[in-house]
């Protein structure tokens, strides 16, 4: 299958999360629903306020695969012979061996930057930071649920991105990024989702931008029907 683009789909922005992004844990959103009245209040409203400022839209694509060494998977498309080596990632190898899939989804979703035009109609960039936040998980959850549905799945894939599992040292190291560009086609996500990657001598952080923007790889976690 080619590259699939989505667009035009709303996604759930949660409060709770949003809160967190803010500084406000659960435990204090439980147990200290006075300190964080005034930010969910706030946070209503420019969630209302930008409502039009939201375009969430993401690429994905699935690939064949064959398992290398332990820390290397390739990934190929053999109709063209496109193909690109995942490495150091025990963490990857470890999801296929377990879930077993058929194929692998690579994927790159943004919920984009244009939220921060909200600083024009007098929102802070703290809170339209910390929407953006959640809402780059929104897009990143809503991808998952809906490439399962597209592949006959009922559950929502789990997702493995770049920078993942750093702090066990069993990372998926972010460089890998270039690699999932580079599958899906870079001149592609630039211009269907506006999406960059920051890979060149001058930026060698492989940082994506907007920075709202999460990629990765996605797994199947059930049986097929």
């Amino acid at each position: 299958m080619e590259a699939r683009i989505i667009k035009g789909f709303s996604v759930k922005l949660r409060t709770e999360n949003i809160l967190k992004h803010a500084g406000f844990s659960l435990w204090v959103q439980e147990h200290k629903p006075q300190r964080v009245k005034r930010q969910r209040k706030i946070i209503k409203e420019v969630k209302k306020g930008i409502k039009r400022l939201i375009y969430p839209r993401a690429i994905y694509q699935a690939f064949d695969y064959e398992i290398l060494s332990r820390k290397r998977v390739l990934l190929f498309e053999p109709e063209t012979g496109r193909q690109g080596v995942l490495t150091s990632s025990y963490l990857v190898k470890r999801n296929i061996l377990k879930f077993k899939p058929e194929k692998l989804v690579l994927f790159v979703a943004t919920f984009g930057d244009e939220i921060m035009e909200g600083e024009e109609k007098g929102y802070s960039a703290f809170h339209l930071d910390v929407i953006g936040s959640e809402g780059a998980e929104a897009v990143a959850r809503y991808i998952c649920k809906f490439m399962a549905r597209e592949c006959g799945f009922k559950k929502s894939f789990r997702r493995l991105s770049p920078g993942y599992g750093e702090a066990t040292g069993f990372d998926w190291k972010i460089p890998q990024q270039k690699v999932i560009f580079d599958l899906l086609g870079r001149e592609k996500i630039k211009e269907e989702l506006g999406v960059e990657l920051l890979n060149s001598s001058e930026h060698p952080s492989c940082l994506m931008v907007p920075q709202k923007t999460v990629s990765g790889i996605a797994f199947p976690t059930e049986p097929r029907f």
